[in-house]
């Protein structure tokens, strides 16, 4: 144990001088400054370390002298600060371990090259909370609309750091990501969070990291999609009396009247509004689907009144605020951002628009989820009635 011990200092002190010499040689210190000045070492020695901090380029670190180039491996410094060490082991980059400091990677790097020397060099396997931080960093960051990280990194945070424990990624069984998931309440939610992690996973494997992934096992409930409700000519009333002074009125007024789904809201734009043809159009990111929709006199007057500025309608509106927006009006009465599409589409049928056309007004793909969700009995008013939407309102 004293041997170990011992063999580790010198290679920690052998760092230091070898660093020191290549300084003695670039002239950043001289030979008689620490002739005149022994306790110079130490702060020689600091500033060097502050220069190879600074000589980190694209995240691997520069060779700090000729030992340092030909040794094996790579030494990473990680957007957290943390240094990550790899070498490579049958023509693959492997992961051997994070150090806090250059020096301690250093070593990690040296022990692993020497133990693979002798064959006996046992990689390290990821952590998963750390391969979740470099798939992120890695492959999503900068490659992905802000929403979508935004939303991978509060999935990340709230539901699969809860309830995932962090061990060695290749160690995860299909049980444990079997748990995991059946702890998250919402549906909806625990569908996403697979997804992602399926996608984590899958990444890994990829990469080498694990050899199957235990999430394609996974199976949990089937999310059913709760509907929506018409509203009450009285409930429509009291709700956009209730909202009338706050900002998210034009994007609670463009869903009633189009249709929309609250991220449609959030990122149409002035330029999908055709005040000459009378027409928004709406792009559904559920469905892919753009989709062009009437103008009523409704939303039309709310638009030409407030300030157009080039891009978003409504650029401080944010989709996933929405439903908390509703919950907190203490109307009396429940309603949701999807009473409003309901809304919508069923009034447009009670007034006899027919179900080829109201399924392109809802952006649906076929007119069975048209009739299932919003036609409750067919209309049975002219065919001729195409163009209205509420037989009270004209087009703009």
């Amino acid at each position: 144990m004293k041997n170990a011990l011992l063999k580790e200092k010198l290679q920690e002190m052998n760092f230091i001088m070898s660093d020191l010499l290549v300084m003695i040689e670039k002239d950043d210190i001289s030979h008689e400054a620490i002739r005149e000045n022994p306790t110079s070492l130490p702060e020689a020695w600091a500033r060097n370390q502050k220069n190879l901090e600074n000589r980190i380029a694209s995240g691997v670190l520069v060779p700090a002298n000729k030992e340092d180039e030909k040794m094996e491996g790579t030494i990473i410094k990680r957007a957290d600060g943390a240094y990550e060490v790899r070498v490579m082991v049958n023509g693959k980059q492997q992961y051997i371990g994070r150090a806090k400091t250059v020096l301690e990677a250093r070593k990690l790097r040296s022990i692993a090259v020497s133990s693979k020397k002798k064959g006996k060099l046992k990689t390290k396997s990821k952590m998963l909370y750390d391969w979740i931080d470099e798939w992120i960093e890695k492959y999503k960051q900068n490659q992905v609309r802000p929403s979508t990280l935004s939303e991978i990194k509060s999935v990340v945070k709230n539901h699969i750091r809860t309830h995932f424990t962090n061990k060695a990624i290749d160690k995860i069984t299909l049980d444990e990501v079997q748990t995991g998931l059946l702890q998250i309440s919402s549906s909806k939610m625990r569908e996403t969070t697979k997804a992602y992690l399926h996608e984590i996973f899958k990444r890994a494997q990829q990469n080498g990291l694990i050899k199957f992934n235990p999430v394609e096992a996974a199976v949990i409930p089937k999310h059913i999609e709760s509907e929506g409700r018409a509203l009450s000519p009285q409930e429509e009333q009291i709700f956009f009396e209730k909202i009338k002074s706050s900002p998210n009125y034009g994007p609670f007024l463009f869903m009633r009247w189009t249709g929309s789904r609250p991220v449609g809201a959030e990122i149409v734009e002035w330029k999908d509004i055709d005040f000459q043809n009378k027409s928004v159009f709406v792009d559904d990111k559920k469905t892919k689907i753009k989709r062009a929709v009437p103008l009523v006199a409704e939303l039309g007057d709310y638009l030409v009144r407030i300030t157009q500025t080039p891009g978003k309608i409504f650029p401080n509106f944010r989709a996933r605020n929405c439903s908390r927006t509703t919950k907190n009006l203490n109307l009396g009465f429940d309603i949701t951002p999807k009473d409003l599409r309901t809304t919508f589409g069923t009034q447009c049928a009670d007034n006899g628009v027919p179900i080829e056309i109201l399924s392109r007004w809802m952006g649906h793909t076929t007119t069975k989820t048209t009739e299932k969700y919003y036609i409750k009995k067919l209309s049975t008013l002219s065919k001729n009635n195409a163009h209205l939407i509420d037989s009270h309102k004209k087009t703009h």
